[in-house]
């Protein structure tokens, strides 16, 4: 999966690297040589060398000489979304993640992974194989490790087994199948797209922070080793948001390290709403579950397809929870500090200290 190229001297090389730049027939150097122009022309290639450099060539999608590569990339998604559809799934059950219509749950979860990997091409594209997979793997269902784990339960991907190869061949088929994994790429940055692997991405992600936060709240409840809490016993509240949000932003956290909380993604301000928003509503309203996790779903949906309308209504919302609460302040940019007192040798009217000569010596009293 990974090449490297050998610096093995060539049998028939007279004694020079293969990669060493061959010379003129006048004795001069090539235009290979370090000074030389760009026109590399490699001394003395292999079969095996000529094939790998072949390799390394950017793949192009293969278009159809009917059709126009763009108008390919357009109408694959087109036709997976009427593939969806025409399996007769209703729209709260495939907002939901619980359509039982045949291959619903298949490409929903399929199509979550493929925009992972893909979002995290070009971070991964140069990594060594296993890193690239665990990278991929953490930005997909981080979370899913997070969470459980916090709450003394088996994570979810190892549980439901079929996202671990899910993401793997996601992966695989991103970076190392030639003409798909670029068609895949164009067809998944299209305008149609776009929106359809938003959409389940959005779908499989409000399932992880719903499950994050019903799993915590059942753990809580049913743990029998400890007493529970004195005044949250049968309803807790830190354990199902702190799931749901891990859920939701786990494996950005991991990835990002110390930068994770900083950054104030959207990303991380949905993972933190989200569950808020879902646990309030179910708990305190009394709403059915299943219709506030379609409606966080619709709302994570409109979110990810419309950023400029989002920033502007997160910032207006956060500014002022931030005004009222004031866990949040900044500081004026006009203030500056204060500029520290002149030297007094440097005050006008202030006595100098003399000067020493060259040669005189200014003794220090003992």
């Amino acid at each position: 999966l990974k090449r490297s190229v050998s610096a093995s001297l060539s049998p028939n090389s007279g004694g020079r690297s293969c990669l060493e730049p061959a010379m003129s027939i006048q004795g001069s150097p090539s235009p290979i040589s370090p000074q030389g122009s760009p026109n590399a022309v490699w001394h003395d290639l292999s079969a095996d060398d000529e094939d790998d450099l072949k390799d390394r060539r950017p793949l192009v999608p293969v278009a159809s000489p009917l059709l126009p590569r763009g108008l390919l990339a357009d109408i694959a998604p087109v036709a997976l979304a009427i593939l969806i559809f025409m399996q007769g799934p209703t729209y709260k059950p495939f907002l939901t993640f619980t359509s039982t219509a045949p291959w619903v749950w298949e490409i929903t979860a399929m199509g979550y992974m493929l925009k992972v990997a893909h979002d995290q091409r070009h971070q991964v594209q140069f990594y060594y194989w296993a890193h690239g997979v665990l990278a991929t793997a953490l930005a997909a269902f981080g979370g899913g490790f997070l969470a459980p784990l916090i709450v003394a339960h088996s994570p979810v991907p190892l549980m439901e087994e079929t996202f671990v190869w899910m993401v793997v061949v996601a992966w695989y088929v991103t970076h190392h199948v030639p003409v798909l994994s670029d068609f895949l790429a164009a067809s998944v940055a299209s305008g149609p797209g776009t929106i359809l692997f938003t959409v389940l991405f959005a779908i499989f992600k409000t399932n992880q922070i719903v499950g994050g936060c019903e799993l915590a709240a059942r753990a809580i409840v049913e743990e029998d080793l400890i007493p529970t809490s004195r005044y949250f016993g049968e309803m807790p509240w830190a354990a199902p948001i702190l799931c749901g949000f891990l859920a939701g932003c786990g494996g950005h956290l991991i990835l990002k390290k110390d930068q994770g909380l900083a950054s104030g993604t959207w990303s991380v301000r949905a993972s933190f709403f989200s569950p808020v928003f879902y646990y309030l509503m179910t708990r305190t309203a009394g709403w059915d579950k299943l219709e506030v996790k379609m409606i966080t779903c619709v709302i994570r949906i409109i979110g990810d397809l419309l950023p400029e309308t989002r920033d502007i209504i997160l910032n207006h919302l956060t500014g002022g929870l931030y005004k009222v609460t004031r866990v949040r302040r900044q500081t004026s940019k006009s203030a500056t500090p204060a500029a520290p007192p002149a030297p007094a040798s440097l005050v006008e009217g202030a006595p100098s200290t003399p000067q020493k000569k060259s040669g005189q010596s200014t003794g220090s009293p003992v």
